[in-house]
């Protein structure tokens, strides 16, 4: 969901992305963007509208379909559904499925006909396509909270798809979250859904990273920040064909002083048995190659970032005597957490690749480890 249209003033000109949208979605016929009446509408509603919008064709609501969805939509808006008037504010903070239901409420309402299966066939699918931008991105910052120092935490629920805009306690249409969605994970439900399974089984692996021995300094170790490596190129990869043979290759996104760069910070984290870990952690990409996930945030295509070594120095702290006194000598030996066949060595003050190949993130997180005296 787009949380700036989520949040967004609708009633200030100066919106105008916004605004569009409104209109977009929430206009009858005979109405004009000049004489529109834009505070009228709930911006909560209008984002959640505007996120099933984007999603119906993934979801396979098409043709007369997709017009009856968007009639009904543009009732809910309009603050009317099942033939009386509600706050439609509500539409926008309740649960995402819950909101789905309501649309197809108001579709049959309208008179559009489903089979039983085809109204859950679409239900399923809209909740996959909605919540799937969401999925994506909570699990690229849990990610970054398990690198990062401190104790990585999931709210109730999060790891089931729970939604809903909430206050500062709860949900002020619905406590949704006193229900956990057990039934979502139980194979022999009729409301079993793969993809939740998925994500718990994504969000469990991504934290059990903090339970692996040989990065246990991710807990305890003193943390140092590395120097910034910044205006660092990103790079994407390409598809080429040569003599009828198609390959991958990594390219710079632009050239010169149009390439596409970004920040990589770094993070290493030293246990008192000489354990370490370096966290490499970048957040940005290619903006012109960009991919909208239809809900107003971007993915990463097949992009890179890529470094020739990792600075272990720190002109700003005493970083560098640090690790003097702790031991990096020439030769310390690194491994990649997501493969341990990928070896990095200290080479004076610089971490690189042993097989002499450039280092390329292409993830929101890198962790390396070092186990001292053992085989890592």
């Amino acid at each position: 969901m787009d949380m700036g249209l989520f949040y967004a003033d609708l009633t200030d000109p100066k919106n105008v992305e916004h605004r569009e949208t409104v209109f977009r979605l929430a206009a009858k016929d005979g109405d004009k963007p000049e004489n529109f009446n834009y505070s009228s509408y709930s911006s909560k509603a209008i984002a959640m509208a505007d996120a099933m919008d984007k999603q119906f064709e993934k979801a396979g609501i098409a043709g007369e379909t997709r017009t009856e969805a968007k009639k009904a939509m543009r009732g809910i808006l309009n603050g009317q559904f099942l033939g009386d008037k509600f706050t439609n504010d509500g539409f926008g903070a309740i649960p995402v499925n819950q909101a789905i239901d309501m649309l197809l409420d108001q579709m049959e309402h309208n008179g559009y006909k489903f089979s039983k299966e085809e109204r859950k066939g679409y239900e399923d699918k809209l909740f996959e396509a909605v919540l799937t931008p969401a999925i994506e991105k909570l699990k690229k910052i849990t990610t970054l909270l398990v690198a990062l120092p401190g104790n990585p935490t999931l709210f109730a629920g999060d790891d089931l798809g729970a939604t809903g805009y909430e206050q500062k306690t709860k949900n002020i249409h619905l406590k949704n979250r006193d229900v956990l969605h057990r039934e979502w994970v139980d194979k022999n439900s009729a409301d079993y859904k793969p993809f939740i399974v998925q994500l718990q089984k994504d969000m469990k692996e991504i934290m059990d990273m903090r339970n692996r021995p040989e990065l246990r300094p991710l807990n305890d170790g003193a943390p140092f920040i590395l120097d910034n490596l910044d205006s660092t190129v990103i790079y994407e990869k390409q598809e080429k064909i040569e003599n009828g043979k198609t390959y991958e290759e990594w390219v710079p996104c632009g050239s010169g002083d149009n390439a596409y760069r970004t920040d990589v910070m770094g993070v290493l984290r030293q246990s008192v048995d000489g354990a370490m870990t370096i966290s490499l952690l970048h957040t940005k990409y290619n903006k012109a190659n960009d991919k909208d996930m239809g809900d107003g945030t971007r993915t990463e295509p097949k992009t890179s970032i890529k470094l020739d070594s990792i600075n272990l120095k720190n002109d700003k702290t005493d970083l560098a005597e640090n690790l003097k006194l702790s031991g990096l000598p020439e030769g310390t030996e690194f491994r990649n957490a997501d493969d341990k066949n990928e070896v990095y060595v200290v080479k004076g003050d610089k971490l690189v690749r042993k097989d002499g190949n450039p280092i390329m993130l292409d993830k929101v997180t890198t962790i390396l480890y070092h186990v001292p005296d053992k085989k890592a």
